[in-house]
């Protein structure tokens, strides 16, 4: 298995008995088995389901960490975690400055953000069971549209009222930045800051300002744009399949349009090359984290498939039509 810092990417010339791939997540199987034991528990018992599925989220962390570490060591890891916090710090001031200074919040907060952070508080109190998708006063929305609002959740609706709401998805927005930044800039530390504010600053402009709203459609556009800075230049990003599998399982997660946007672009990509298939085997054994996300939305569309379809169904006008009352 050899990588080369001038292109050699490891699916051309690597070894083909999958030598030298990252080892495999050990918890990614048993959150997989805990999901789906909140979803068949999702209706009648919806305390004990609400609560499986925290421990399903905490093992899927856990193991997100895990493949985060890869090879290289804890220390090489926390090193690297602490470059893109900083990075993810710069970034998120500069999004928060430009935010307050847009006055948005001024107009209120968007339906949708308002529905999944009441969803995420069910969700705290025992009483909305997450898996691919939860429960929100209106329709069921992915899970990272609820789980987003963590960071507001965790500082308090009382303590700074409406921007508890955009908060998370601000969060989220600054540490792909900062994280895009340490693959991509140099390595001096104060050109990366730098280079992570001028990047927060060219992003909020007039119209994606309001992107802290759109809790389902933000982040799977955001990841979208930064797939194509690193599949532009992978070549020079030996190997490029970790970032964009973690770009994918992201946008999947966050709204259906990872599946129906991202996911395909990225699957034409993939399937670009000399040796398709290879480079499509190589890219799921590198990206254990993106199957466990394949895994969370088949176990609800199998057993739920309504609590995924009727949104879509409803949105694009393909489900029945609604019964006239008399």
């Amino acid at each position: 298995m050899t990588f080369s810092k001038t292109g050699c990417a490891f699916y051309e010339h690597g070894s083909p008995r999958g030598e030298g791939l990252h080892p495999s997540p050990p918890w990614g199987g048993a959150a997989l088995l805990a999901f789906l034991v909140a979803e068949l528990l999702r209706t009648p018992h919806g305390v004990a389901a609400t609560r499986i599925s925290m421990a399903a989220w905490l093992l899927y962390l856990l193991s997100v960490i895990w493949w985060l570490r890869g090879r290289s060591g804890w220390a090489a890891f926390l090193k690297r975690s602490a470059r893109v916090g900083l990075l993810g710090s710069s970034a998120f001031c500069v999004l928060f400055l430009y935010y307050h200074h847009s006055r948005v919040l001024d107009a209120g907060v968007h339906v949708d953000a308002a529905y999944t952070f009441l969803g995420l508080r069910w969700f705290v109190d025992s009483r909305n069971p997450i898996t691919f998708v939860g429960a929100t006063p209106s329709y069921y929305q992915p899970s990272f549209a609820l789980l987003s609002h963590l960071p507001g959740l965790l500082v308090g609706f009382e303590r700074i009222g409406a921007a508890a709401v955009p908060l998370g998805l601000m969060v989220q927005v600054a540490l792909l930045l900062g994280a895009a930044t340490e693959r991509l800039a140099a390595r001096p530390l104060g050109y990366q800051v730098a280079t992570a504010a001028l990047a927060a600053a060219v992003f909020s402009n007039r119209m994606l300002v309001l992107c802290y709203d759109k809790v389902g459609y933000a982040v799977p556009a955001i990841c979208l744009g930064l797939m194509f800075c690193v599949a532009v230049d992978e070549r020079a990003l030996s190997p490029p399949f970790r970032p964009i599998g973690a770009a994918l399982a992201l946008s999947i997660l966050h709204y259906i349009t990872g599946l129906v946007i991202v996911l395909p672009l990225c699957t034409v990509w993939l399937l670009l090359s000399r040796t398709p298939l290879r480079r499509l085997r190589v890219f799921l054994a590198e990206n254990p984290v993106l199957l466990t996300a394949f895994g969370i939305f088949g176990v609800t569309v199998a057993i739920h498939p309504d609590l995924v379809l009727q949104r879509v169904r409803d949105v694009s006008g393909l489900g029945p039509p609604p019964r006239r009352r008399r």
